[in-house]
């Protein structure tokens, strides 16, 4: 009898320490895509129902939701070595990313409702990505560029390095490229051109901090 109280005395005990573990790491709960390098301020990471902090090395999974307050910044690793820097008060969803066996991905789409993020491919194929706002998508064929949403959910797009499509919800689409080019996209609409330098100056103060 001392054995079998000893042996299942173990077992509760295993049992509750899975349990913890499972409630301070959302990672274990999914096959991780990536995780935080770095993170300040308030942020927030929503899976299955429930809302962890982050902080450095915690996972991020397909489908998680990642909000940052007014203070708050992260920046993300995915396995492919693309990176996602996202700025305050912003929402962006990790919506639908698939990896290989050799971390590159076959799908990569995520998505944003509000605020800004900076966006650097990794190794996945060009063709594997997309990006989605509430009045924009953007497929990728370069590298570094900026995204932010306005309260109004205007789509600003601005570029680094490489070229971005971005199509409007009407569907039309403008392909931008080169060193700090700019475009918005609204609700009726893409933007017939790019943006001038002083547009591009006012885009950059109010809407990407």
């Amino acid at each position: 009898m001392r054995r079998i109280f000893v042996c299942m005395r173990s077992v509760v005990v295993m049992a509750m320490l899975a349990c913890l573990l499972t409630l301070a790491s959302p990672s274990i709960a999914q096959q991780p895509v990536g995780e935080v390098v770095n993170s300040s301020g308030q942020v927030r990471l929503e899976r299955g129902g429930e809302a962890f902090g982050i902080s450095p090395s915690i996972s991020v999974a397909d489908g998680d939701l990642i909000t940052t307050g007014r203070s708050g910044q992260v920046e993300i690793m995915f396995r492919d070595k693309t990176r996602v820097a996202i700025g305050p008060n912003s929402t962006f969803a990790i919506s639908d990313v698939r990896l290989r066996r050799n971390g590159r991905a076959r799908r990569f789409l995520v998505s944003s409702v509000g605020g800004s993020f900076r966006f650097l491919s990794g190794e996945s194929a060009k063709r594997v990505y997309e990006i989605r706002t509430p009045s924009a998508t953007m497929g990728i064929r370069g590298t570094e560029f900026d995204v932010a949403i306005a309260r109004n959910r205007d789509t600003t797009l601005v570029t680094y390095d490489g070229e971005v499509r971005l199509c409007g919800l009407s569907r039309k689409c403008i392909a931008i490229q080169g060193s700090c080019a700019a475009i918005r996209a609204g609700r009726a609409g893409v933007a017939e051109r790019p943006m001038t330098a002083a547009e591009k100056r006012g885009a950059l103060r109010g809407d990407l901090p």
